[in-house]
């Protein structure tokens, strides 16, 4: 055998094993590197598109959160009761707020108001009702018509609920 092919055989021979050596020496580890970076970047995408999905979320809530009381504070539904009402062109003749109900995550706030009105102008107050920018809802209405008087006797009692906040404090309206 001439040192030549001695040589070509030696190298051969190195070859063969430099190259499994190599691969799991060299290449293996470094694609399984760029398994763990790609997996990262796929977390750090999920977990970024998850942080937008609560921010908006939060924001929603926070924009419904301004039409609901801020204190379970009946008052503040006769306030706003009393307002429509006048705007309506509608006596008031009286207003008791309702006790307050409990419930889990809620409170129910309600007021009954007792009102002299012409059809028209109650129809029209309930239409400001419907489209005010506060949840109000109408839970009982009666109308009583009393001989010799112009405008219908009418009872209604309005109800909301107070929310506490989702999140206490000034970071309710910021999301990481």
């Amino acid at each position: 055998m001439s040192t030549m092919q001695l040589t070509l055989l030696l190298g051969a021979i190195g070859v063969v094993f430099a190259l499994p050596l190599g691969y799991y020496a060299v290449y293996a580890p470094q694609q399984r590197q760029v398994g763990l970076i790609r997996a990262q970047v796929a977390q750090e995408d999920t977990t970024q598109q998850t942080r937008a999905e609560v921010a908006a979320l939060l924001e929603q809530v926070e924009r419904y959160q301004k039409r609901l009381p801020p204190a379970p504070d009946p008052s503040w539904l006769a306030r706003g009761i009393l307002m429509l009402a006048r705007e309506a062109g509608i006596q008031v003749k009286s207003i008791s707020q309702e006790p307050l109900q409990e419930f889990e995550f809620a409170t129910r706030l309600s007021v009954t108001v007792d009102l002299s009105a012409t059809y028209h102008q109650l129809g029209t107050l309930l239409d400001m009702v419907e489209g005010s920018s506060l949840f109000l809802r109408v839970e009982r209405l009666t109308i009583s018509r009393v001989w010799g008087e112009k405008a219908p006797m009418i009872r209604a009692t309005f109800s909301t609920i107070h929310l506490p906040p989702v999140l206490p404090g000034p970071a309710a309206g910021q999301a990481s």
